[in-house]
């Protein structure tokens, strides 16, 4: 992408197919997954992440980590 923080239209999101859609907004995921529908992109792959595990710096972040990083390799984190 030319910049650091690329802005993706729907069409965009599509042709990427990505593996997972992250937020931190459960609005937008929510959004998200009544605009994708019907698209390659299924609702599972859209998941919203708590803020303040990933957005504010300090010892929760750690566990936010954690979050992500279950979410995009949830085999590693079977019970």
């Amino acid at each position: 992408a030319p910049t650091s923080y690329p802005r993706l239209g729907l069409e965009g999101i599509v042709t990427l197919a990505p593996e997972r859609i992250l937020t931190t907004m459960p609005e937008t995921a929510a959004t998200l997954r009544r605009s994708l529908a019907g698209s390659p992109i299924s609702a599972e792959r859209i998941v919203p992440v708590e803020a303040d595990l990933v957005e504010r710096p300090g010892p929760r972040l750690v566990d936010g980590l954690e979050r992500v990083a279950a979410i995009l390799h949830p085999d590693a984190f079977a019970p």
